[in-house]
């Protein structure tokens, strides 16, 4: 038996594409963000550049670079996708998930093909920072799109760089798009929805989970549903994984996020030149120890 795609494909559709197709159908919101990704695509004259998306987990850049493929895809163009989860921060694993035995045998097969490079959990590879800086990003052809996602705007590190990188925070969705959200979903409960608009607070990844808790566990009530604490609880816990690499003002804003109830939807923290420093380490063990605490009782209060 051939196990070729091209047989897989003439058998029906596989359970990779059937997943493809609803998260498709299923996408809501990100209209500016697709309108300059769309517009950066087609651009009749070619200009150098990158688009940078960064979020905290859970914002929603994995799902909206697939989009992003998607739609090269859907022009004609090939796409070149890296997951920094699958991809050890070293040269030789870069240049393989890039297409090539070695950094420059990638870069001449990106220059021939001109595609769409999308590079997800860059949070992961940058280590690599200056491996793409020095031996990449200097000898890509202009046509060739490259678009970064990562859970941390870009540091210092990037200097000169930063000139041609199109910056695209994430923030949350708004209340209409995750009503629509609920509606492609199947969920039209009036009094569900709307107190899952309120829990979830804008964040897509709450967003879906709140809709597989209703759907899978049939809760009517938020409040009342053990499955919905425990599940606040794990999100307030992946915050805090990352307190460690981002600034401790930032993980704070993020953790009172879930712990308000009254916070109609999430934004992305502003980073200004002080806290995109600091986000490389925190500010001190003591603050981040103090953090911690705080976040423990928030933590508490949110799933007591």
């Amino acid at each position: 038996m051939s196990s070729s795609r091209e047989d897989r494909s003439a058998a029906g559709a596989t359970l990779g594409q059937a997943l493809a197709e609803l998260e498709a159908r299923l996408f809501v919101g990100r209209e500016p963000e697709l309108a300059v990704f769309g517009a950066w695509l087609a651009k009749a004259k070619v200009s150098p550049g990158l688009i940078h998306v960064w979020g905290p987990g859970g914002s929603g850049k994995s799902t909206l670079l697939r989009a992003f493929g998607r739609m090269a895809e859907a022009s004609g163009r090939p796409l070149v996708f890296v997951d920094g989860q699958d991809v050890r921060p070293e040269a030789h694993e870069l240049a393989m998930a890039l297409g090539g035995a070695t950094l420059d045998a990638a870069v001449e097969r990106m220059n021939a093909a001109r595609p769409v490079v999308l590079i997800d959990t860059f949070e992961r590879l940058v280590d690599l920072t200056r491996v793409l800086q020095r031996e990449v990003l200097p000898h890509l052809a202009a046509e060739v799109r490259l678009v970064i996602a990562g859970r941390h705007p870009l540091g210092l590190a990037w200097g000169p760089w930063r000139q041609i990188v199109r910056e695209l925070p994430l923030g949350g969705l708004a209340p209409a798009e995750v009503r629509e959200y609920l509606s492609r979903r199947e969920i039209r409960d009036t009094r569900v929805v709307e107190q899952a608009v309120a829990a979830a607070g804008g964040l897509p990844l709450a967003v879906s989970l709140v809709s597989d808790l209703v759907l899978q566990h049939r809760v009517r009530d938020l409040a009342a549903a053990p499955e919905w604490h425990r599940l606040v609880r794990s999100l307030v816990e992946q915050l805090l994984h990352d307190i460690n690499n981002r600034s401790c003002a930032n993980c704070s804003r993020l953790v009172r996020f879930y712990a308000s109830s009254t916070k109609p939807r999430w934004r992305p923290p502003r980073t200004t030149t002080t806290s995109a420093n600091r986000s490389r380490s925190c500010v001190s063990s003591r603050s981040c120890g103090r953090v911690r605490m705080g976040c423990s009782s928030m933590t508490t209060s949110v799933t007591s």
